[in-house]
């Protein structure tokens, strides 16, 4: 060859072994980089030979109104009083007004009739 260098595709990790460099398909759980297959974070999964790492239900990238935390690529739980029943970044939804959920809460029905906790923290005051 000419030396000349190229990039995985962008499904598949660099793997360097001795003077070889190869290109591997990441297992379930990582995604891709330049640098190699990394796994996923907290709250997110990639199917085998992924480029990304897809949010799991109960978690997302998106904040309420839709905005991206462009700081971070993590997922991060959905906030208390929401919740997120699909995979992706799409953002949480809200319980019903004066309804209420753990964070990380993955289904509407995980959202109860409750007292909010600045609404409980005057009462119980």
């Amino acid at each position: 060859g000419d030396g000349a260098c190229s990039d995985c595709p962008a499904n598949r990790g660099t793997v360097v072994s001795g003077l070889k460099t190869a290109c591997k398909p990441c297992a379930a759980g990582e995604f891709a980089t330049r640098a190699g297959c990394k796994p996923c974070s907290d709250g997110s999964w990639a199917q085998e030979s992924s480029a990304v790492c897809t949010c799991l239900p109960g978690w997302t990238r998106t904040e309420q109104g839709g905005k991206k935390r462009s700081t971070e690529s993590a997922c991060f739980p959905c906030p208390a009083n929401t919740f997120k029943a699909v995979n992706g970044s799409v953002a949480c939804l809200a319980c019903p007004t004066e309804w209420t959920s753990p964070e990380g809460s993955t289904q509407i029905t995980d959202c109860v009739p409750g007292i909010t906790g600045a609404v409980w923290s005057m009462v119980s005051a």
